[in-house]
């Protein structure tokens, strides 16, 4: 048996091609596919309408007003969330509404104390008549 081992090597070393087995270039991605699919652009949501801590008032499914300063439980603002092309308001008390259902806005400090407020037919959601995505625009009698 130790005869073939020795003989075995010599076997092997004569079977090997003339020519190594080697790569002298990789070929990278061909121009066709380059391009073709680019990354997705990251589109920033636009700036939120609402501040947390704001005081909302807005119709309910069946029509009621609730929210605003007499009803903070129900109206007090805790996260403007961008979806899909509409903003959702989330309240305090775990409702989400959305924005256009919002009749009028109090801009309160961080007390709650309110410094201003406005309906957002006439002034938008931002007080400054910028913001009104989704607020009727009724002709005023």
């Amino acid at each position: 048996m130790g005869k073939w081992l020795d003989k075995f090597p010599n076997d092997i070393q004569g079977s090997q091609p003339d020519s190594p087995d080697t790569m002298d270039s990789v070929a990278g991605p061909s121009s066709k596919c380059s391009g073709e699919n680019p990354l997705p652009q990251v589109v920033e949501p636009p700036t939120a309408p609402l501040v947390k801590g704001w005081l909302v008032v807005y119709r309910n499914r069946v029509g009621q007003l609730c929210g605003g300063c007499d009803d903070r439980l129900n109206g007090t603002v805790k996260e403007c969330r961008w979806d899909e092309g509409h903003w959702l308001v989330l309240l305090t008390n775990g409702a989400t509404i959305p924005l256009s259902a919002i009749t009028s806005v109090a801009k309160t400090d961080s007390t709650g104390l309110m410094l201003a407020a406005w309906a957002t037919r006439e002034h938008g959601y931002d007080s400054e008549g910028t913001n009104r995505q989704g607020c009727l625009r009724l002709p005023l009698k």
